[in-house]
C-alpha cells in the first residue's frame, strides 16, 4: 500500500460496521448509554485505488474519514454541543460491552410490562432458575435477582418515586418490530468477510446524550479526491444491495449503524452490597484488625453492583456531603454490642490504598487536650493500613470502632458534639453509569448500612444539583506568550431548577470565573497585564476581547456544529499568556443561588464539603503557550523602491515581515523613532532624501519637524495599508544642509496582528540618491 496519499480515482471497498461485530452485515444495531462518558467503538473499512487498481492509502482523520446522518448525509459533530450525538478519533477511558448495554435496554421494557402484566412473566425453556425475556427471545433472567429488582421497583413506585423510565412510544415501535430488536449482535445473521486485499480499517467513537429509546442511523463517509468532486463518499444508497462491502460496482455503497440511547440503570437496592443474610440494609463485615467486642478493631464491607447476577466492574466511588470529605463517623455512647464509636475509611475498586482524608475529625480523647489518638495515624497507619481484600468489582467500606468512652475532637481541640453518620456515595462502573446509594452509622455502631439514594435515613436527602450540563469550547488551545493574543474561551452551561430549565441570574453570571481543573482553589485572575494583577501559571483572564489581535495561527479543529441551543447559557471570556506561562488544564467555577459552588471538574462544594457532579465535567481542556515570535532583519522587505528616481520625489513603501512560508505577516501597530530621517545628496548640499511613515490603518502621516523643509508640500498619504507600514519617501532639490547633523537611521517598533514584538532598522544610504535599505 502506497503512503498516506489521498489522490484516489476509485473505492473498491467500504463498509462501516461496530466494532465488536464478527461479519459484515450491511445493516447493525448497537446500544449505547447516553452517560455523554463511554464511546460505541465504531469499524470503518476502505480500499482505495488508482487508476491502476494499486492502493491508496487515505490520511486516518475526521476531514478525510468520519461519520454522517445515514439520512440527510449531515456530518456528526466533533464535541458535545454539536447535536445529541457526536463523534471522536479516540475513547474517555470506559468500557464499552454491546450485551450488557443491550440488556439493559431490555429490562426496561420487560420490567415495565412484567408491572403490569404479570401473566407475560415466564420461566425459561431450558432454566427453571431464570425467567425468559419478555421481549427478548435470547435474553433470560436470573430469576432472584429480577424478583429482588421488581420488589425494589415496586416499593419506590408505592413511596411515590421511580428508578425505571418508561421508554417512549418509538422505542415500543422499534421493540416489536419486524422483531429486529429481538435478536443480539451475536445471534444475527453473518454474512462472509469479503476477500478483499489491503482493506485500510479505521476506528471512530461514537457518544451520546440522547434521550433514552431514541435512535440514530449513521453511516460514514471519506471526502473525494478530485478537486471538482464536492459531495463525499458514502455509505447512504439505500436503492442498492450491498451485501459485501464492494457496492453495486459503479461506486455506490449502502451500509449503516443504527445506534440505541440507553439510560444508565439504578439496579434497586438489592442489587448493591454483600449485606448481613436477611438484612436489606447492613453490609457483612470481615474483621481485619483486632477481635470482635474487645477494645479498637477494623473491619471490611464490600460494596458490588450486581446486574442479573454477575458483578459489575466499577471504577470509582465518589467523596461525600455533610462536612466530611471521605468517611462518616459517629460516637453514640456504650450499645447494647458495647460500640461506643465508630468512623469509616476508603478502599476504591482494586486499589489496596486506604482513602481518608477527613478534615474535621482530629483527635480520639478522653477530655480536652488529653490525646490518645491522631485519628489520621489511628486510621492510615494503626488499624486501616490498606485493604486487605481489594476488588475490581467491589468499593471497599473500612470501620474502625471501638468500646472505651473517648470523645471526638476536631484539630483545634473544639469538642465534635454532632456525629456525620451518613453520607451520599457514588459510584461509578466502569462503563460511566453513575450508581447513587447513601452509607450510614446507624444506632448500632458496629455496621455501616446502605440505603439508596432516594430513601436517605436521618431526612438528610442532598439537595439537587443546579447546575445539569457544562462545556468548554476553546477558539484555539495554543497563545503567543506576549500577554496580547487572547484564546476565546466559550462556556455553555444548563441550570435547572424542579426539574425545568432556568436562566443564570446577573450574580451567577458575575461569579464565573477561570479555574485550574487539577487545583480548582485556584483562579486566574482578570487582569489586562502583570501590573494589575498576579498571574496563574503565566495566565491571566479578561473579560472583553482584543479585536485587534488575530488568533494563534494553527487553532484547535473546530466542530461541525448546529445552530445554538436556546436552552443553556453561552459566556465568553479570554485569556493570555505572560511569557513563562506553563501549560494549564482549564475549568472553570460558578458560585450558585443554591450556595454551591460548581466546578467543570465535575465536583461542587457546598458547605465545605466536596461532591461529585459528573454532568458537569469537562476534560481535557489544556491551553499551553508559544514563545513570542521575533523576525530578523532577512524577514523584512520593503517594496516600491525605484531606481534612479529624479531630483524631486514621492515614493510609498510597504514595509512588511514574510514568514518563513513565504505569507505576509499582517501587522497591528507600528510607530518609527525618530519619526523622519534625512540624508544630503554627496554632490549638492541643496538636494536631501527624507523619510515619513504610517502604522497599519492610519490614514495620516507622520514627519520629523526638526528636518528643514521643502518649498513643496509633502504628499498626503491616500489610502491606508491595513496590514503594513508605509514608509514615504521623498526627495527634494530645494532643502539647503544645516550646520547640524540628522540621523539617517531609525527604528520601526512594530506590534504584529498576533500581538508579538517586532523591530528593525532602516537606513538612508550615502551617496546614493533615493535609496533606504533594512539593516
Amino acid at each position: 500500500m502506497s503512503e498516506t496519499n489521498q489522490n484516489y480515482t476509485r473505492v473498491a471497498f467500504l463498509r462501516v460496521t461496530i466494532d465488536a461485530a464478527i461479519g459484515q452485515d450491511a445493516h447493525q444495531h448497537a446500544y449505547l448509554f447516553n452517560n455523554t462518558r463511554q464511546a460505541c467503538p465504531i469499524v470503518i473499512k476502505v480500499r482505495a485505488e488508482d487508476d491502476n487498481h494499486n492502493p491508496i492509502k487515505i490520511p486516518d482523520d475526521l476531514d478525510h474519514v468520519y461519520l454522517i446522518e445515514y439520512d440527510g448525509g449531515e456530518p456528526l459533530p466533533t464535541w458535545s454541543k454539536g447535536g445529541h450525538w457526536w463523534q471522536g478519533t479516540a475513547t474517555l477511558g470506559y468500557d464499552y460491552d454491546a450485551d450488557y448495554a443491550q440488556d439493559v435496554a431490555t429490562l426496561y421494557f420487560d420490567a415495565n410490562l412484567a408491572l403490569d402484566r404479570p401473566q407475560l412473566l415466564s420461566l425459561a425453556a431450558e432454566k427453571q432458575s431464570a425467567y425468559q425475556s419478555i421481549t427478548n427471545k435470547r435474553h433470560t433472567w436470573d430469576r432472584p435477582w429480577f424478583d429482588a429488582f421488581l420488589a425494589d421497583l415496586t416499593a419506590a413506585r408505592e413511596k411515590g418515586y421511580d428508578f425505571l423510565e418508561t421508554p417512549p412510544a418509538i422505542a415500543w415501535q422499534n421493540v416489536f418490530a419486524e422483531s429486529r430488536m429481538l435478536r443480539t449482535d451475536s445471534d444475527a445473521h453473518r454474512e462472509p468477510a469479503p476477500d478483499v486485499d489491503n482493506v485500510q480499517v479505521f476506528r471512530r467513537y461514537l457518544f451520546t446524550d440522547e434521550k433514552h429509546g431514541y435512535t440514530r442511523k449513521v453511516a460514514v463517509a471519506i471526502s473525494r479526491a478530485t478537486p471538482n468532486a464536492s459531495m463525499p463518499l458514502a455509505t447512504t444508497n439505500s436503492l442498492i444491495e450491498d451485501p459485501d462491502g464492494q457496492g453495486d460496482g459503479t461506486g455506490l455503497f449502502n451500509s449503516s449503524v443504527t445506534m440505541h440511547a440507553v439510560k444508565p440503570p439504578y439496579l434497586g437496592l438489592s442489587a448493591y452490597g454483600e449485606k448481613v443474610p436477611g438484612d436489606a440494609h447492613k453490609l457483612q463485615d470481615t474483621i481485619v484488625e483486632g477481635q470482635v467486642g474487645k477494645g479498637i478493631r477494623a473491619c471490611e464491607q464490600r460494596i458490588n453492583a450486581n446486574f442479573n447476577g454477575r458483578n459489575l466492574p466499577l471504577g470509582w466511588s465518589s467523596a461525600g456531603l455533610g462536612g466530611n470529605n471521605y468517611s462518616v463517623f459517629r460516637s453514640y455512647g456504650e450499645t447494647s454490642n458495647g460500640t461506643e464509636w465508630s468512623i469509616t475509611y476508603r478502599g476504591q475498586p482494586g486499589s489496596g490504598v486506604v482513602e481518608y482524608y477527613e478534615d474535621l475529625l482530629g483527635y480520639l480523647a478522653v477530655g480536652w487536650n488529653q490525646s490518645r489518638y491522631n485519628i489520621q495515624n489511628l486510621i492510615l497507619y494503626d488499624y486501616g493500613h490498606y485493604i486487605r481484600y481489594p476488588s475490581e468489582t467491589h468499593v471497599v467500606i473500612g470501620q474502625v470502632m471501638g468500646n472505651d468512652n473517648w470523645w471526638f475532637y476536631d484539630w483545634d481541640w473544639n469538642e465534635m458534639r454532632g456525629s456525620y453518620s451518613t453520607t451520599p456515595l457514588t459510584i461509578s462502573d466502569r462503563y460511566g453509569n453513575p450508581h447513587h446509594l447513601t452509607l450510614s452509622i446507624t444506632d448500632e455502631l458496629n455496621y455501616v448500612s446502605l440505603f439508596d439514594g432516594a430513601r436517605l435515613p436521618l431526612n438528610m436527602l442532598p439537595p439537587p444539583n443546579l447546575l445539569t450540563k457544562a462545556n468548554i469550547k476553546l477558539s484555539t488551545r495554543r497563545v503567543y506568550a506576549n500577554g496580547r493574543q487572547q484564546i476565546a474561551v466559550e462556556i455553555y452551561i444548563e441550570a435547572s431548577e424542579d426539574g425545568v430549565f432556568t436562566a443564570l441570574t446577573p450574580e451567577e453570571l458575575e461569579s464565573i470565573r477561570l479555574i485550574d481543573f487539577t487545583h480548582p482553589e485556584n483562579v486566574i485572575p482578570f487582569a489586562e497585564g502583570p501590573a494589575e494583577d498576579t498571574p496563574y501559571m503565566g495566565w491571566l483572564a479578561q473579560r472583553h476581547h482584543r479585536h485587534q489581535y488575530l488568533g494563534f495561527p494553527d487553532p484547535a479543529r473546530g466542530a461541525r456544529v448546529a445552530a445554538r441551543s436556546d436552552v443553556g447559557t453561552y459566556i465568553t471570556m479570554f485569556l493570555s499568556a505572560e511569557p513563562g506561562a506553563r501549560d494549564l488544564t482549564l475549568a472553570f467555577s460558578i458560585e450558585g443561588r443554591d450556595g454551591a459552588t460548581y466546578r467543570s471538574n465535575g465536583t461542587k462544594l457546598l458547605d465545605d464539603a466536596l461532591t461529585q457532579v459528573p454532568e458537569i465535567e469537562v476534560k481535557d481542556c489544556v491551553v499551553s503557550s508559544e514563545p513570542a515570535l521575533h523576525y530578523g532583519a532577512e524577514s523584512y522587505r520593503l517594496d516600491g523602491l525605484i531606481e534612479g528616481p529624479p531630483a524631486n520625489f514621492d515614493t510609498r513603501l510597504d514595509l512588511s515581515i514574510i514568514d518563513a512560508y513565504g505569507a505576509v505577516v499582517p501587522l497591528y501597530q507600528a510607530t518609527c523613532e525618530p519619526a523622519g530621517i534625512v540624508i544630503w545628496d554627496k554632490f549638492s548640499n541643496a538636494r536631501a532624501v527624507y523619510t515619513g511613515y504610517a502604522g497599519p490603518g492610519e490614514t495620516t502621516l507622520h514627519w520629523n519637524q526638526d528636518i528643514p523643509t521643502s518649498e513643496r508640500p509633502n504628499p498626503e498619504l491616500g489610502a491606508p495599508n491595513d496590514r503594513t507600514c508605509t514608509i514615504m519617501l521623498c526627495g527634494r532639490d530645494d532643502i539647503l544642509k544645516p550646520g547640524n547633523a540628522f540621523p539617517a537611521e531609525l527604528t520601526v517598533s512594530i506590534i504584529d496582528a498576533y500581538g508579538n514584538d517586532q523591530s528593525c532598522r532602516l537606513r538612508l544610504v550615502y551617496g546614493e540618491w533615493g535609496k533606504l535599505e533594512i539593516v
